[in-house]
């Protein structure tokens, strides 16, 4: 088995990382937000296990969740970090440099040269659309008028980090 990433300049060039020697699943995580204008004045804190969601806590938020989360690898030679699901955008910060923004699946960043042995801070910004904003102010409008489908916002599958020592 080989993973593949496009590199982050988006020409049609491919990394190939051999299968990973280990494994972890990121599950808990510190989620704040901010509005576009605001960006990146995160505010309201919470603790979430197992991400989901975020339209079901905040169904008329329109802007960036930010998501944190440590992660403590071995010396390794080659790391990736894969996010199975996002609505929207995501860009990627390891121990606060960025790896990369991507638009849609593979959501799958080379983490290789960010990850130092020992603790390392993961911290994810994922940015919405509008969709709930405009929806939020569809609400006055008549029936035949309102978006009845809202697509899932933020954090939405597994993020999973595999590496090679």
């Amino acid at each position: 088995m080989a993973i593949i990433s496009f590199d982050r300049e988006g020409s049609d060039t491919v990394a190939a990382f051999p299968a990973p020697k280990q494994q972890t699943v990121l599950k808990c995580f510190t989620v704040s937000r901010c509005e576009s204008k605001a960006y990146p004045q995160f505010t309201d804190p919470v603790q979430i296990e197992n991400p989901g969601n975020m339209g079901r806590i905040y169904p008329d938020f329109s802007g960036y969740y930010r998501y944190q989360a440590d992660v403590s690898v071995p010396e390794c030679s080659q790391a990736v970090l894969t996010v199975g699901d996002a609505g929207e955008t995501v860009e990627l910060f390891v121990n606060g440099v960025s790896a990369g923004i991507r638009f849609a699946k593979p959501y799958r960043f080379d983490i290789s040269a960010l990850l130092h042995p020992g603790e390392n801070q993961i911290t994810l910004d994922i940015a919405t659309t509008l969709e709930r904003k405009t929806a939020a102010m569809q609400s006055e409008q008549p029936s035949f008028m309102k978006n009845h489908l809202i697509s899932p916002t933020g954090l939405l599958g597994p993020v999973t980090v595999c590496w090679s020592e």
